[in-house]
């Protein structure tokens, strides 16, 4: 069975406008960064401008390098952060950027507890109306979508007979 696949487009689309690409700071290289970069440069709804802990001979053509993750989101001409980083890096980032009003993408996990999540939440509605979403792509795979939805049908059906049964009592 073929697993659909989320895309950087299907993330990018949360921006409101929709007409213009949308300016990405990217930071992280590693296996997921240079996928969500690939993704991003060929999706045609934004564009990698800035660039943050990456290896010097992994360099692409094109951007801004920032040695320091904080000096790309300062970047005034980044709109939205992509957060590539390891997991201890996930909520200081997301809130730094999101304070800093730029919309973010962030690898999962959000954080490592309940309060720091909430922390994360915080810092999203006082951003001004900034997009925060988290790569929790799997619930875009068949694999997942089509036993979620045979779970569902069962369930709505044993519902539905259980209301017909009280009915006809």
């Amino acid at each position: 069975m073929a697993e659909s696949k989320i895309t950087a487009k299907d993330t990018l689309e949360v921006i409101p406008d929709k007409t213009k690409l949308v300016k990405v700071g990217l930071i992280g290289f590693g296996t997921m960064g240079r996928i969500r970069y690939d993704a991003i440069q060929e999706n045609g709804h934004g564009r990698v401008v800035a660039l943050s802990e990456l290896p010097d001979a992994d360099r692409p053509d094109g951007a801004r390098f920032y040695e320091s993750p904080e000096d790309l989101i300062d970047d005034p001409e980044v709109e939205a952060v992509f957060i590539c980083t390891p997991n201890y890096l996930n909520k200081p980032l997301t809130i730094r950027a999101l304070q800093a009003g730029k919309h973010v993408f962030c690898e999962k996990p959000p954080a490592f507890t309940a309060q720091e999540v909430e922390e994360i939440i915080v810092a999203e509605q006082a951003s001004g109306g900034m997009k925060l979403m988290y790569g929790f792509n799997h619930r875009h795979h068949d694999s997942i979508k089509i036993p979620r939805n045979w779970l569902t049908l069962e369930s709505t059906a044993r519902f539905c007979g259980c209301v017909a049964a009280m009915a006809k009592a």
